[in-house]
């Protein structure tokens, strides 16, 4: 089993690179202490090991389309009057 902890959002970034294949590569920077001496002073706050930055780096091909959030909520729109105006061209 593994735990699951949530990530500020000011700790990640995403990149798109087109690539042939499709792939996501996860970089994962941490905070550690730089010896002993330091550890032992500071290991009292737990802060070892604690995340300093994730990057999401997707590599698609160049035929992908590429959807921001806010495309993704254009797109439900545009779907739903499409609906709407079927539904009525077929109850005439």
């Amino acid at each position: 089993l593994t735990s699951t902890t949530r990530i500020k959002l000011d700790k990640v970034s995403t990149k798109v690179k087109r690539s042939s294949q499709p792939k996501v590569t996860i970089k994962t920077t941490r905070y550690t202490y730089s010896n002993t001496f330091n550890q032992i002073m500071f290991g009292v706050f737990g802060h070892d090991k604690e995340l300093k930055h994730r990057e999401y780096i997707f590599s698609i091909p160049s035929n992908w389309k590429v959807m921001s959030v806010n495309d993704a909520k254009q797109l439900q729109k545009q779907m739903m009057k499409k609906q709407q105006f079927l539904k009525q061209k077929s109850a005439q």
